[in-house]
């Protein structure tokens, strides 16, 4: 699966810094002081040949393969970007504001023009990086979206951890 998103980010046609920008959102690296390479799809080259070379110790058979996009959530999963907009955007400048600006476009772009799955996953893995709370309310249409893309009651949880308080 991982080789699969790498593979199609690489291919589609975002622009490098809408790929960076969701490689550094997703990652929680919002600056350019760290060792951290700025453009996301030189990573995501490296994230491939990686995934690539375990595959053939594992499935020397394996074909890569990229799997048609299901668009049916789009809908729902760019109204839930576009919901989280400004808990990410309006972030002060330590704790990542200037660069999740960029990456909210980013997000939009990857539900139109590349994979609403992808996106969804990506929106969760930001999210949980900012340490956004969610209500009760939000969380259920997360799980419902989480369940029409076919993934376990559990995916949400993992990524927003219910707030014990």
């Amino acid at each position: 699966m991982l080789l699969e998103d790498v593979q199609r980010l690489l291919h589609s046609a975002l622009p490098d810094d809408a790929v960076t920008a969701l490689w550094r959102a997703a990652s929680g690296r919002w600056n350019d002081t760290d060792d951290f390479d700025a453009d996301g799809r030189t990573w995501l080259e490296q994230i491939a040949e990686v995934c690539q070379e375990r595959l053939k110790d594992v499935d020397p058979t394996y074909v890569p393969l990229v799997s048609p996009v299901r668009t049916e959530s789009a809908d729902l999963v760019l109204r839930e970007v576009r919901h989280a907009a400004p808990e990410l955007t309006d972030r002060p400048e330590r704790a990542g504001g200037p660069a999740l600006r960029s990456a909210v476009p980013a997000l939009g772009a990857c539900v139109t023009a590349v994979d609403p799955d992808l996106a969804f996953r990506l929106l969760l893995q930001t999210l949980g990086t900012c340490d956004v709370t969610i209500d009760g309310d939000r969380r259920a249409r997360f799980e419902a979206i989480a369940e029409r893309l076919g993934y376990s009651e559990d995916h949400v949880e993992d990524r927003l951890p219910v707030d014990p308080w």
